[in-house]
């Protein structure tokens, strides 16, 4: 799980984020030896590890094998699973925002516990627009649910799971690769209510008094809406 997002950060912003600090790591371990390697990601699977975990000794005999792996494919193909988690509006927000954590899923052990590197990968970095004032910097800890398929078996049969995507539009929606494209695990269904209503109605002040209701829609048709709004409610002149 990637947490401390930035919380104005869009799912595609993000997964785009990620491949790129993915290509940064895999470019690092094209000029490492494995027993770099193995001492670089040490100190990381004792923090990521949970009682259920196999050893690190028993890891460490894996990685020669994870890490050709990671060194044969293209590191934009690393992770196969991205839930950007988003929550409702309320009243500091005007639109959906994120909740500030991710549940990345990578394809072998190895990426996982790269990406949670202090030395290489996400923990300490920065995901937020160039022009936000937050300091926070992400950090990596393990998730609930590990695998692709657990993680989409959650989504599509839990409860709980299906209920974080209900409402969201698709591109707030959890992802995974198929093909080597991203699908929508749970895509918006026809009938499904929204989490928020879409903002279409503005109000313009500052009218001068001699305007009327023509006069104005001439001036929005010359700015370059014409056929983009509904003049349902005519400007009334106030006596």
């Amino acid at each position: 799980m990637v947490a401390n997002i930035g919380l104005s950060v869009e799912r595609d912003e993000f997964v785009t984020w990620l491949e790129e600090q993915i290509c940064e790591i895999h470019e690092w371990l094209c000029r490492q030896s494995l027993q770099m390697v193995q001492g670089t990601i040490r100190d990381t699977w004792h923090r990521l590890k949970n009682t259920h975990d196999v050893k690190i000794s028993t890891f460490l005999l894996q990685v020669p094998m994870h890490f050709g792996l990671l060194l044969s494919t293209p590191p934009t193909e690393w992770i196969d699973f991205v839930n950007l988690r988003f929550q409702a509006p309320d009243n500091s927000t005007l639109s959906l925002v994120n909740c500030g954590h991710a549940f990345v899923n990578c394809i072998n052990p190895l990426a996982a516990v790269l990406l949670a590197t202090e030395e290489v990968g996400l923990v300490g970095k920065q995901i937020c627009p160039r022009t936000s004032k937050s300091i926070k910097t992400c950090q990596v800890w393990h998730a609930g649910y590990q695998g692709l398929e657990k993680n989409v078996q959650y989504l599509k049969e839990d409860v709980q799971g299906r209920k974080s995507q209900i409402g969201l539009p698709d591109q707030c929606r959890a992802v995974y690769k198929l093909g080597g494209h991203w699908q929508i695990v749970c895509p918006e269904q026809k009938g499904e209510l929204a989490l928020t209503d879409t903002m279409t109605t503005v109000m313009i002040r500052g009218i001068p008094p001699r305007f009327c209701t023509r006069s104005i829609k001439q001036m929005i048709n010359n700015a370059g809406s014409h056929g983009k709004y509904n003049g349902r409610y005519p400007y009334r002149a106030k006596l």
